[in-house]
């Protein structure tokens, strides 16, 4: 039996050997055919404040990567926020219409939810591969839309983002954080379109006066799952 499997599955590689090597596309048709199938929403995503809140989460802890005949999806979350894996997972199902996996890492305390679709970066309007010094330009439609803008920033201070308030010293402290310049630019920008008075350092993004880090954390729902 064990040498049968052997002869079965070289009888198949050399089929599918011979097939590549005369061009033949065994499965074009079949592509063609679920292509059609496939509604207009799976090839353009309809701008919302989900998609917006989505991109944002995507380029904090997000990864977006190129296979031979597809996309993955991958956003990385903490086993210890359900509410985040939750609300996030529910969010690419939606803007996708395809239910991802999620999946505890068996070395680390990270849950990923994971999706693979074709074209995923070119419907976000982003790029494939690691994003960290990739400039960033802000869509026009999430930039002429307060609540566009709002949701964009809740997915990002969802995934970089940080709250902490000391009574003792009155520190009030709402923090993104992230090493590429062009994204820091664009949550001061708009921060300050916003109404609120920022301060830039090399890595972050902070509020500390205490009125605006309420309004700000109220604004944007942070961790409010």
């Amino acid at each position: 039996m064990k040498t049968g499997r052997v002869q079965e599955t070289s009888s198949k590689e050399k089929i599918a050997a011979t097939m590549r090597m005369r061009g033949i596309d065994n499965f074009a048709n079949y592509r063609a055919d679920i292509l059609a199938k496939r509604p207009e929403s799976y090839f353009v995503i309809c701008e919302s404040a989900k998609l917006a809140e989505l991109l944002g989460v995507v380029l904090g802890d997000g990864y977006i990567g190129a296979h031979a005949r597809t996309e993955v999806l991958r956003i990385a979350c903490n086993y210890n926020n359900p509410g985040f894996i939750k609300r996030y997972s529910t969010l690419v199902e939606t803007v996708f219409d395809k239910q991802p996996s999620v999946k505890k890492r068996r070395t680390s305390n990270c849950v990923d939810i994971v999706i693979y679709q074709k074209g995923i970066a070119a419907r976000l309007g982003l790029e494939t591969g690691t994003k960290t010094h990739r400039p960033f330009i802000l869509p026009e439609w999430i930039k002429s839309n307060q609540e566009y803008q709002i949701s964009f920033l809740r997915g990002l201070f969802e995934t970089d983002g940080c709250h902490a308030t000391h009574l003792p010293t009155y520190t009030y402290k709402f923090i993104f954080s992230n090493v590429n310049q062009s994204l820091l630019d664009t949550v001061f920008m708009l921060l300050c379109g916003l109404g609120f008075n920022p301060i830039k350092t090399d890595k972050t993004i902070q509020l500390s006066r205490k009125a605006e880090v309420e309004r700000a954390v109220k604004l944007i729902k942070f961790r409010q799952y």
